[in-house]
């Protein structure tokens, strides 16, 4: 049967993500499933070989939030894998790094908005923060972009010079109030792609607003959208 768009989810030049290949349209090679390459230990746990398989044959088993086994991707694998799975939330996304004269991580564009995306597996949402803003000035003459997506291993906590106080302040001047930024964390997106139905939902709906709502409140916020799983207090 003839491969279709979907079934490398959107963008087929990602199927470097995995280490195993196993998500890629010629699978692991026949040497490395008999040197025994191919293991538990090898994987990342990433989940889009059960998003994506095209007989539906693979399935979620004890599923958490934890995603430290993505430290054993390169960058450009997480911000791939990123990127894939923002493609199965929204209209369009793009993961931009294979662009070197582009500035930002990745791309997104639900009904409604576009934003660009700032990919951070260390947690620094300040800087990701300071990115945004540089995106948005930096293409303001050719796009009116006006959102931002960072997406980090945690959500943010509050703190003396946290994310949130640079938001606020954001908010606050003339030019600056009109920018919505959301927040997410590598574990959510996961969550999202495999749990979710596709292409149904806008930025608003499934990301944390610190301007709107605590963490506490998103997180009973999304809770309902999962029928399957809980959603962790401490995500």
């Amino acid at each position: 049967m003839a491969k279709t768009k979907t079934d490398f989810y959107n963008l087929p030049s990602e199927t470097v993500i995995c280490p195993t290949q196993a998500i890629s349209e010629e699978g692991p090679s026949e040497r490395d499933l008999r040197d025994g390459k191919i293991t538990e230990s090898t994987c990342v746990k990433c989940g889009l070989c059960i998003k994506f398989c095209e007989h539906q044959n693979l399935a979620v088993s004890d599923f958490d939030f934890n995603t430290d086994d993505f430290q054993n991707m390169t960058e450009p694998q997480i911000n791939a894998a990123t990127s894939v799975y923002l493609s199965t939330l929204f209209k369009f996304s793009a993961n931009t790094n294979r662009n070197r004269s582009l500035l930002f991580d990745g791309y997104i564009s639900d009904i409604y908005d576009e934003a660009f995306v700032e990919v951070d597996w260390a947690d620094d949402s300040l800087e990701s923060l300071r990115r945004i803003l540089g995106d948005i000035l930096t293409y303001s003459k050719s796009h009116n972009i006006k959102q931002g997506l960072i997406v980090l291993s945690h959500l943010p906590r509050e703190g003396s010079r946290d994310v949130f106080t640079l938001i606020k302040k954001m908010k606050s001047f003339p030019t600056t109030g009109d920018i919505e930024i959301y927040i997410t964390t590598f574990s959510l997106l996961r969550a999202m792609c495999l749990y979710l139905k596709n292409d149904t939902y806008t930025m608003k709906q499934l990301f944390f607003d610190s301007t709107t709502e605590t963490i506490k409140d998103y997180v009973t916020r999304i809770r309902p959208l999962f029928e399957e799983i809980e959603i962790p207090d401490n995500i």
